[in-house]
């Protein structure tokens, strides 16, 4: 029977992301009713326009026990004076692919020098990455703001969620994932404050075992079994656009193997963030992870 209840803020309705995929297949998969928990989704009416927007204020006001989103926001909050924790691991590296009008096989990333990328989304951490990678390896790419593919530019940087449909139409291709040249980062993960999670610790451990549970189903299932378990998630999506997506992600090496963030990941994020200009200090892991394990 179910016992225990969390309550979970998405964000605004522009942030349930493909990649957010880990609580989706739990749900899904029962793995949160074997936990004995029920969790009770939110949405934040709007977007966060500064680092203590969207889902952010349920969490800090105890509405929201819990949300998914950036550890590059609670990196910055710390610099300000709040803290939350990255309890559980979601995303462990960039969701954002290269694009083009076509494919090319033999595409690298070196092609992309002296080449203006149109950023379409123009989320700040990702224009932010995408510049410090680009930089760590002399790549002199000229990002700019702009819808793709009109412009006669010839490539794009944006995430699968937004472009499955147009890929899965061969509208657009795409070229190459950046998770691999950013390499392992906790792009996303699921924040609380630290007093929530101490006053609710079994609620909190069921959480990550859950989710442990369905990342270890998403690296082994079938993309187009997953893409059926959570179709009802993304009715503007079809399910072959889902498929493709997850297939790629996966491919990618997108989702952790466990709920644990380790601390290489951590701090190779909070170096580039500072190059990036996004914080003025090192973050600390030991004060902004939950390192319990599931």
């Amino acid at each position: 029977m179910i016992s225990r209840v969390l309550t979970l803020n998405q964000g605004d309705p522009s942030e349930a992301r493909l990649y957010y995929l880990p609580h989706l297949v739990a749900e899904a998969a029962g793995f949160f009713a074997e936990e004995g928990l029920e969790i009770r989704l939110l949405t934040a009416a709007e977007g966060g326009d500064t680092i203590a927007g969207g889902q952010i204020p349920s969490v800090l006001s105890g509405m929201a026990d819990l949300t998914i989103g950036g550890p590059m926001v609670t990196m910055k909050m710390a610099e300000e004076g709040t803290r939350l924790v990255n309890f559980c691991a979601a995303v462990r590296s960039n969701p954002w692919f290269i694009l083009g009008e076509k494919p090319e096989p033999d595409f690298d990333l070196t092609k992309l020098a002296g080449q203006v990328v149109v950023d379409v989304a123009q989320v700040g951490t990702a224009g932010f990455i995408f510049d410090a990678v680009m930089a760590e390896r002399g790549i002199a790419a000229i990002r700019i703001g702009g819808a793709f593919p009109h412009g006669g530019h010839r490539y794009a940087i944006h995430h699968l969620h937004a472009t499955a449909n147009a890929i899965a139409e061969r509208r657009i291709a795409p070229l190459a994932d950046l998770a691999g040249p950013t390499g392992g980062v906790p792009w996303s993960a699921y924040i609380a404050r630290p007093d929530t999670i101490a006053a609710m610790p079994e609620k909190f451990a069921a959480f990550r075992r859950a989710i442990g549970a369905a990342l270890t189903l998403i690296s082994m299932a079938e993309p187009a079994e997953i893409a059926a378990m959570i179709a009802s998630s993304f009715p503007d999506h079809g399910i072959d656009a889902l498929t493709m997506a997850i297939a790629l992600y996966r491919d990618a090496d997108l989702w952790p193997a466990t709920t644990a963030i380790p601390r290489e990941d951590f701090d190779r994020f909070g170096a580039l963030l500072m190059r990036a200009g996004w914080l003025t200090r090192m973050p600390s892991w030991a004060d902004l992870t939950e390192t319990s394990d599931a």
